[in-house]
């Protein structure tokens, strides 16, 4: 049994392979792992931060053929520490962790963001985002402008 994406999945025409996933003119593509017969690369986009990736990855997994749970019961269960790179067409999450737990989320989508998650669970209000986003600079931590 071969776990080969389903034929729909493929980019048979490298043109089109090549539209999809050629750099801009001011990005820059960086190579974070070699196999025989895969690379994983990362497009590094203008102005955006890089992967915290310093090394090949130690694990790849494609979440097709491993579920999510089993996943994050081997990294519970193990009490790892690293980094998960999770990415669908131009969606990106990462997730940092510490012995096991999860200790910082990252996502390059407006709506998985801290201040937008909690305004639509009901445990803040509008007026208090608008004014943590206000008086927000890099190198904050959002969260504690929300206390």
């Amino acid at each position: 049994m071969t776990n080969a994406p389903p034929p729909e999945d493929r980019i048979r025409d490298s043109r089109a392979l090549f539209e999809r996933l050629a750099p801009g003119p001011e990005d820059a593509v960086r190579v974070l792992a070699l196999g025989s017969r895969t690379a994983w690369l990362e497009r590094c986009r203008a102005g955006e931060p890089e992967l915290p990736i310093q090394r090949a990855p130690a694990l790849v997994v494609d979440l097709r053929c491993f579920p999510l749970t089993e996943l994050f019961d081997w990294i519970e269960e193990g009490e790892r520490s690293g980094f998960l790179h999770f990415a669908h067409q131009e969606q990106a999450k990462n997730l940092f962790l510490e012995r096991g737990e999860i200790v910082f989320a990252e996502s390059n989508q407006q709506v998985d963001r801290l201040g937008e998650s909690l305004l639509r669970a009901g445990m803040i209000q509008l007026e208090h985002l608008l004014e943590a986003q206000s008086a927000f600079n890099p190198g904050d931590r959002f969260g504690m402008l929300l206390d």
